[in-house]
């Protein structure tokens, strides 16, 4: 499934963007769109997935004293 829809820019992010598909004739705006949803969503993703992992962890012991002996 495709979405297409209407994104609104103040005018020096339009600017920005305008500079930079110029200097990058190869971009295309639904890639750079593309690319910076990903790289947002992923990072949002990574951050749920800590988080969980975490809340796993959560009652890990701070200290491992069953070698003490031998680290000492």
């Amino acid at each position: 499934m495709a979405l297409k829809t209407t994104v609104y820019l103040n005018d020096q992010l339009e600017k920005r963007l305008q500079d930079y598909l110029q200097e990058n004739p190869e971009a295309t705006l639904s890639n750079l769109i593309q690319d910076a949803l990903e790289v947002r969503l992923n990072r949002e993703n990574a951050a749920a997935a800590l988080l969980k992992i975490a809340g796993i962890a959560h009652n890990a012991p701070h200290t491992d004293d069953t070698n003490r002996e031998q680290m000492i």
